[in-house]
């Protein structure tokens, strides 16, 4: 899938080959905020939970025209760690004994990249500000431990990506002739299913919120 991503890219740059061409690099630092939701078909169990982490990314820009861009992006959204607690009954059933409770909580840590590949729109709002609107394909990557492992924990995890559209909003502002530092709010909407040889289908979902200071540098 990256070699499709970047092969995109690629061939795109030969359209605007008479065209000038401004390229830009990027850095993202921000925090991300997962919301992570499971449901388990075999027997109706829901769950969901919410966990903040450290993110970053790089971005490469090339600008067809002043307002457009075509974007190549690699972002990790860190190591968020889904909470929960587990309650079971201890009680032997039949027994004249009052029940009695254990709990426990599983920590879940959900670590989450991905590569994007998309345009950018740009207005100009003032001489040094600027808001811009982004939309494209990411490409997402769980490293071990899946969402849909919040109603399935016994279940390990092999990782899991897919494909997803993002979307982000931002501003910036012209510090120099060449650097630049923004704002970007950004979104992907993963929603997948994961099969478990004992346990059935689990359905999960995972809202990515993403917020970042952005340092640019136009070349």
């Amino acid at each position: 899938m990256k070699i499709k991503l970047f092969g995109l890219v690629l061939l795109s740059l030969p359209i605007y080959a008479e065209a000038e061409i401004n390229v830009y690099s990027e850095a993202l630092i921000g925090k991300a905020n997962s919301e992570l939701y499971a449901k388990d078909d075999f027997d109706g169990s829901k769950r969901a939970s919410s966990a903040m982490s450290d993110s970053f990314g790089l971005r490469l820009g090339f600008e067809i025209t002043e307002q457009l861009a075509l974007e190549i992006s690699k972002h990790y959204h860190g190591e968020a760690p889904a909470e929960y607690t587990v309650h079971r009954s201890t009680t032997i059933p039949g027994s004249n004994e009052g029940p009695f409770t254990t709990s426990y909580n599983v920590v879940l840590p959900i670590d989450t990249e991905s590569l994007r590949l998309g345009v950018k729109g740009k207005i100009a709002l003032s001489n040094k500000v600027n808001a811009n609107i982004r939309v494209g394909i990411a490409h997402w990557k769980y490293k071990d431990v899946l969402p849909a492992q919040l109603v399935s924990p016994d279940n390990t995890g092999s990782g899991d990506s897919g494909n997803d559209i993002y979307t982000a909003v931002g501003f910036n502002y012209q510090l120099t002739d060449n650097l630049y530092a923004g704002l970007e709010y950004a979104l992907i909407n993963i929603k997948e299913s994961q099969e478990y040889e004992y346990g059935g289908i689990v359905k999960y979902e995972h809202n990515l919120h993403e917020l970042s200071i952005v340092l640019g540098w136009a070349f």
